[in-house]
């Protein structure tokens, strides 16, 4: 039985900068610095550009390399773990959606009046118990009376730290976790009759076990709501770019009878193409 975390935790959506400075112990002295990384094996220190303590504390342990003081070296580093965070490359995909859920004031999708249409729309087309699964920050659910409750769910908890309606029960999981398997047995059969993932399904590995699942927790004549775009997501972790042909056949192989259909939400000159298909248990 898995039991759910529940994030109740409430932070603000003012960008914050976690990082933004990476210093690497200098080449000035190369078998130093190799001894440093084999013995050590770290050289890249990345600050958020408002710790100068940190930054100071990294020239002290440069000058400590120098001299090869290893008890002034194992100070540094014990105290720049407090400082340092990991530069981006280094990040794991949980942690690259922290540092995004961050920084930025918006996330992929339309923008302006655009983005508050999408919501509209989608909107409409729920009904009863929502799951709004893979999140994020902003929600494409707004109010309605057709609605009775949204769920929130992602693997980011910096993200639904900062969901748009905090009030709404948000639960921290990794839907890679019912891809190698698992069932989110903390919901029954049957208990939801609307799920949305607004860019976010091709994120996974393989989605057709998570469109499975989906499948699973809904009601009979429930909806699977995907919006996408063709030229949309973060490139460096996203899996496969969006095809709504593909999504289709996917929530097809999942058991669901689909629709596309394209949306009326791109501004002048944007490239690609919105589409929502909706899938029917």
């Amino acid at each position: 039985m898995v039991d759910p975390i529940y994030v109740t935790k409430v932070a603000k959506r003012e960008p914050q900068y976690p990082s933004g400075i990476t210093f690497t112990i200098p080449f000035f002295d190369y078998e130093d610095y190799e001894w440093f990384k084999e013995t050590y094996k770290k050289t890249k220190f990345t600050f958020p550009t408002y710790h100068s303590e940190g930054i100071g504390l990294f020239y002290k342990l440069v000058q400590a390399v120098q001299q090869r003081d290893e008890p002034t070296i194992e100070e540094m580093l014990s105290k720049l773990e407090n400082y340092t965070v990991k530069n981006y490359d280094e990040m794991t995909e949980v942690e690259k959606w922290a540092h995004t859920a961050l920084q930025l004031p918006g996330d992929w999708g339309p923008v302006g009046e655009n983005k508050k249409k999408l919501k509209e729309i989608i909107t409409a087309r729920a009904s009863g118990r929502v799951l709004e699964a893979m999140c994020g920050f902003n929600s494409y659910f707004g109010e309605s009376d057709k609605i009775i409750e949204v769920v929130a769910l992602d693997f980011c908890r910096e993200a639904l730290e900062r969901y748009e309606y905090p009030e709404r029960t948000r639960i921290l999981y990794d839907l890679e976790r019912v891809v190698n398997g698992e069932k989110m047995d903390f919901f029954e059969d049957g208990s939801f009759q609307t799920v949305g993932v607004f860019f976010g399904l091709d994120y996974l590995t393989n989605p057709i076990p998570v469109c499975k699942e989906f499948y699973r927790i809904l009601s009979d004549g429930g909806k699977l709501l995907v919006v996408d775009g063709t030229m949309q997501g973060y490139a460096d972790i996203k899996k496969r770019p969006f095809d709504p042909d593909v999504c289709s056949s996917t929530m097809r192989l999942a058991g669901f009878s689909t629709s596309i259909e394209r949306l009326p939400v791109k501004v002048e000159g944007e490239l690609g193409e919105y589409y929502l298909i909706e899938g029917k248990k």
